[in-house]
């Protein structure tokens, strides 16, 4: 992109004029003075002038168009996949400002009308020819005989320029078209990509322009040479080392240039392939086989439309005699000779060229629809009705124009005629390919991989830290936007109404989130083409192509289908997590009024008292201060009563023995148990006053201990609260736990609205997540 915002710059201001002044230096000189030395010299200079330094970076700025026509294309295809990338592409880089090869015919077409001279036209553009690559070829400052020939043919026809203008009208108005249906963001970047792409599209013809006129100096040389060795244009028979040595002796190899010509008139009578290998040695040379039977011929589309007319098979263009009106122009290649056989033409077709080509660049410039067909001029017989359509790259003799559409046209419904396919024909109609994936869809999916990897490694924390760290504070934090709704509408309502809210989320996340438009068109489309698929041939080529080209959509749907999901993953899980310990019956809070009991938990060996301290209005029944059980004093007196050794004396000595060993085995228990007394129960009874529901938090205090915290809940007006807390494992204050106590026996139901089945939190989730889930897919329309 940096070599292509600057090298047209560099290109005009710089190379071309220094070129060109050159080359206008060059011709002022007489080559006749000059020694055969001088000449060999000379042609090495400009040689190396032209070919080495001129012609590389002149002809770079096809290679720069050419990617940014490809780039052009892919914002297109993406942007708006139910037109041709190719046909708008190829219609809007050609709005650029008319080349050196479109001014150059249409002065031709002001010499044919009389409005200019011949002797001016060749003085601009007389080093041009036909096949004008070949040096041996006579430039039209050397023909100026034909050139008044092809001027006539443009007489009866319309002036170039104005082609070309009406051709860039249509182009603006197409782009105007196009940018009402894009954002403002869009319509930057197809201005920018567009930009780049006319910038460049004139040196495709206009490096040529340039790079013709160091040819012409080459071309000088050479004929000077054949002059001074008498052979004329055959110079052009030989070899540059034989012109050389020919002019370094001072006579031609005549037996040479015999040969050579023969050879010369024999190959170009050898048919030959584009591409030579291994599979078509054998054949080489074999004439092409023709097919002159009606059918649909398969061609390469290089410039959209269509058009119908007589075909007339020209090989060269000063072959051409009067063509008439409205034909199909049918030819080997193109070069600028053949554009004045382009204004009263239909339509194109060349056996050979690429979208980048000379004829291709032209026939859109004025509108001209065009195909490349492999051994066209075989295939088709002069005079024969033919149907060009650029669009599909298609060629119809009389007919057969029909089968030029024979796809599966949609219909306004979007539903696929019920029209019978060919299961060898693998072309499909545009209009029913999934249009492949673009920005939206690789901008949701790295916001879903981004996501997935934030609440991944959250949910990690969550299970893996302590419950006080992460999770409960994650709790809370979904009591003050949750619990609310639960004072509001009771349990089962606010279940029913946040499953509602995660459902319209998430479907409304996939329409915001996603590049729903073309996910919709695609899902629909690969449905059709699966529905077409099913009615062929399971190993058809027609239905394999169907299949692959719909199989993609199904992953790209299920994808973007995750992309709301995984931007909710946190609030879903912690949700559902929030669930079971909030709304769940096991985890109600107890009625109003329900009395309250304190187990504190405490290590008998580190605190002798603890203090348990309640807020108003509740009481407590004992003191808030008590003393811890000293266990270790009681138990070390039991040892010391109760397990020293007794006086066995009178005994068997099997029951001293087994009586020691059962002593022994008591003592080292109970030493084993002092070792680490555990935990020992501390209890309080807590009075409630009647009715009273609220939250009361309550602190469990030792010397030298953190102190404890814990809540007493009652009634739905907060959200339940653990009922037991845990400290640090060497903590004096092991756990603080409130038990509530059973005041009713009925059994408790969340939801059974019909007969005695309870559904649960979870089935009133379902029940309200679904209906609403796929009631909005349908009402937005989401793919």
């Amino acid at each position: 992109h940096r070599l292509a915002e600057s090298y047209d710059k560099e290109l005009v201001e710089k190379l071309i004029p220094d070129f060109t002044g050159w080359v206008t230096g060059e011709k002022a000189k007489d080559l006749a003075a000059f020694s055969n030395d001088q000449l060999i010299e000379l042609w090495h200079e400009r040689e190396r002038r032209v070919m080495d330094e001129f012609a590389p970076q002149s002809l770079l700025p096809s290679l720069i168009s050419g990617a940014a026509l490809a780039e052009l294309k892919s914002f297109l295809e993406e942007c708006f996949w139910d037109d041709d990338p190719d046909s708008l592409t190829h219609l809007l880089s050609s709005g650029h400002d008319p080349d050196l090869t479109l001014r150059a015919n249409a002065q031709l077409y002001e010499v044919a009308v009389g409005d200019e001279s011949v002797e001016s036209w060749l003085k601009e553009y007389g080093h041009r020819a036909p096949e004008e690559f070949d040096l041996a070829t006579r430039r039209w400052r050397e023909r100026p005989d034909e050139l008044l020939q092809m001027a006539q043919r443009l007489k009866d026809g319309r002036n170039p320029a104005e082609l070309h203008e009406h051709h860039r009208a249509e182009c603006e108005r197409k782009l105007a078209e196009l940018r009402e249906r894009l954002p403002l963001e869009d319509r930057e970047t197809l201005d920018q990509k567009l930009a780049l792409a006319r910038r460049y599209m004139p040196f495709r013809e206009n490096g040529k322009y340039y790079l013709m006129l160091g040819y012409e100096l080459l071309r000088d040389l050479a004929m000077e040479m054949g002059r001074r060795l008498e052979i004329g244009d055959d110079v052009f028979l030989l070899t540059l080392e034989e012109m050389f040595d020919a002019l370094n002796i001072g006579f031609a190899p005549t037996h040479l240039l015999a040969q050579r010509k023969i050879q010369r008139r024999a190959a170009k009578r050898i048919p030959l392939p584009y591409v030579i290998d291994s599979t078509n040695i054998d054949d080489l040379g074999a004439p092409p086989k023709a097919s002159v039977e009606g059918g649909t011929l398969q061609a390469f589309g290089i410039s959209p439309g269509g058009a119908t007319g007589p075909a007339r098979i020209v090989r060269s263009p000063a072959e051409a005699g009067d063509l008439g009106q409205r034909y199909i122009l049918v030819c080997p290649s193109t070069d600028p000779s053949w554009t004045p056989l382009f204004t009263n033409a239909a339509g194109l077709i060349l056996e050979c060229g690429g979208t980048l080509s000379h004829g291709a660049v032209v026939a859109r410039e004025m509108s001209i629809p065009a195909v490349v067909l492999r051994d066209a001029c075989t295939l088709l017989r002069d005079g024969d009705s033919v149907t060009v359509d650029g669009r599909n790259g298609l060629v119809s003799r009389a007919g057969e124009e029909k089968q030029v559409l024979d796809y599966r046209t949609p219909t306004t419904d979007n539903r696929a005629e019920p029209a019978a396919a060919d299961p060898n024909d693998t072309r499909i109609e545009r209009t029913v390919i999934p249009p492949r994936p673009g920005r939206g869809e690789r901008r949701s999916a790295k916001i879903r991989n981004a996501f997935l990897l934030l609440w991944g490694v959250y949910l990690l924390l969550v299970f893996c830290l302590p419950e006080q760290v992460l999770f409960q504070p994650s709790l809370r934090v979904l009591d003050f936007f949750l619990w609310p709704l639960v004072r509001l509408f009771g349990k089962p309502g606010a279940v029913a109404i946040i499953a509602g809210a995660l459902g319209a989320l998430t479907m409304i996340g996939q329409k915001l989130l996603t590049d729903n438009d073309r996910l919709l068109a695609a899902k629909r489309r690969a449905a059709l083409l699966n529905q077409e698929a099913a009615g062929l041939p399971k190993d058809s080529p027609r239905g394999q192509a169907l299949r692959r080209l719909a199989a993609p959509v199904q992953t790209r749907t299920v994808l973007a289908s995750f992309v709301p999901l995984a931007v909710l993953l946190g609030p879903l899980v912690m949700t559902f997590m929030w669930f079971e310990p909030r709304v769940a019956i096991p985890a109600w809070n107890a009625p109003a009024g329900t009395p309250v009991t304190i187990v504190a938990m405490v290590k008998p060996d580190v605190v002798h008292s603890v203090n348990l301290s309640v807020p108003q209005p509740l009481a407590l029944a004992q003191p808030g201060t008590q003393s811890v059980p000293e266990i270790r004093r009681v138990l070390e007196k039991y040892r010391d009563a109760r397990l020293k050794p007794s006086d066995l004396s009178n005994q068997p000595w099997e029951v001293r023995e087994s009586a020691e060993m059962y002593r022994q085995q008591k003592l080292a228990d109970l030493n084993d148990y002092l070792k680490n007394l555990p935990p020992v129960p501390v209890t309080w009874n807590v009075t409630v006053p009647d009715k009273a529901a609220g939250h009361w938090p309550i602190a469990l205090k030792a010397d030298n201990a953190k102190i404890l915290t814990g809540d007493i809940v009652l009634g739905d007006v907060h959200p339940p609260m653990p009922a037991e807390v845990t400290n640090t494992p060497n903590d004096p204050l092991a756990s603080l736990k409130v038990v509530y106590q059973p005041t009713q026996t009925t059994h408790q139901v969340f939801f059974a609205p019909i007969g005695h089945w309870d559904w649960g939190w979870l089935g009133v989730y379902l029940l309200a997540y679904l209906p609403v889930m796929f009631g909005l897919r349908f009402a937005l329309k989401i793919a």
